[in-house]
């Protein structure tokens, strides 16, 4: 996962060094809120794939003397990656995610509402994913 992690850290690093010379050119406040939070986002996925590199260590992809048939003798034909079955759960997330914002205009318990579908769907779906296929 070392590309991935790069590549994500990368654009955390150019969103916040945006975000800082957006502040010192405009001084908006929506705006440079909106670039920190991007790269704080980013930051996190980075993470995220530190974090998974970590417990399934190196891929053949991310050897530079690696030949093209490596991945596939390595995973076999068919079984590359494990994918989950179709889900509601990301819907829900989303619809979720929809209250939580609307929850920010007008009030506090439509806020509430959002966060307790997004915590049913997190929590469904790592249920979901968790199961043996």
């Amino acid at each position: 996962m070392n590309v991935e992690w790069k590549l994500f850290s990368g654009g955390a690093a150019f969103a916040a060094l945006v975000g800082g010379l957006y502040w010192f050119v405009s001084y908006e406040h929506a705006g440079t809120t909106m670039l920190i939070f991007s790269g704080a986002a980013l930051l996190l996925v980075a993470g995220y794939l530190v974090l998974v590199g970590t417990r399934t260590g190196e891929r053949p992809s991310d050897r530079g003397d690696a030949d093209p048939g490596d991945e596939a003798a390595l995973y076999g034909p068919h079984d590359a990656e494990y994918f989950p079955p179709s889900s509601v759960w990301p819907f829900v997330a989303a619809a979720g995610a929809v209250v939580l914002g609307f929850g920010m205009v007008f009030g506090l318990g439509v806020a509430s509402l959002g966060v307790l579908l997004l915590g049913v769907a997190i929590t469904g779906y790592a249920g979901e994913a968790n199961a043996k296929p």
